[in-house]
């Protein structure tokens, strides 16, 4: 005669890898990441601490797993015949809407372990698509991390602080000891977006004179 589940295993069945990511999105955006908890994961399930060990060893892996979910939310490939630029814009601005799609998001990536098959995966097909158009591997590695690291670390600055982040060149430029700042901005305000948007196109511009060969564009 078949044995009953015990209780242990029918919490075991209840939830898988997931539904414990699902919960972990949950409390990000009630608690941000300085409130997630395995404690306050297991809660949001209803189960107690150890169920949520059967699918992860400890709440790093979590992050991971939250970071990995929002690297393949961001993966763009490239239309045929789209130039190596447009295509590497298009993928700074789908990474950038991903991270922003999740509360702290910036931060759940740049606390994850970024071996990740996702991390692997985004970067080694941008290095691809990038020698395919006539870069060197080396400089299409650093172009593509040096992209990344920026628009990961401008998204981290307007998720830190959204309210201030809209604001604060504005604010500085105000002040009379800074009249070159105030004629570059003119009458209006710089946004958040403008400044996310002109710098991509500075890297961009600047990765452009390290092509050597016209490859395919």
């Amino acid at each position: 005669m078949p044995r009953a589940p015990t209780r242990k295993n029918r919490v075991r069945a209840a939830i898988d890898r997931q539904a414990v990511v699902d919960a972990a999105f949950h409390v990000l955006q009630r608690a941000g990441l300085d409130g997630l908890t395995v404690r306050s994961i297991a809660a949001r399930l209803g189960v107690q601490n150890p169920a949520l060990y059967w699918h992860f060893r400890s709440k790093q892996e979590i992050v991971d797993a939250m970071a990995e979910r929002i690297l393949r939310a961001s993966v763009v490939e490239p239309a045929p015949d789209e130039e190596w630029s447009a295509w590497l814009r298009r993928a700074a601005r789908a990474f950038r809407s991903a991270l922003l799609s999740r509360r702290d998001g910036a931060q759940v990536v740049a606390s994850a372990d970024l071996s990740s098959t996702a991390m692997a995966t985004n970067v080694d097909a941008a290095i691809g698509r990038l020698m395919q158009s006539g870069f060197k591997p080396r400089d299409a590695l650093f172009g593509v991390l040096a992209i990344y690291d920026y628009t990961l670390g401008t998204t981290f600055e307007t998720q830190a602080d959204p309210v201030r982040a809209g604001t604060r060149r504005k604010q500085r430029a105000k002040a009379p000891h800074l009249p070159h700042f105030e004629a570059a901005l003119g009458a209006g305000a710089i946004l958040e977006e403008d400044t996310f948007e002109n710098g991509l196109t500075l890297l961009i511009d600047g990765l452009a004179q390290r092509r050597t060969a016209p490859g395919r564009t």
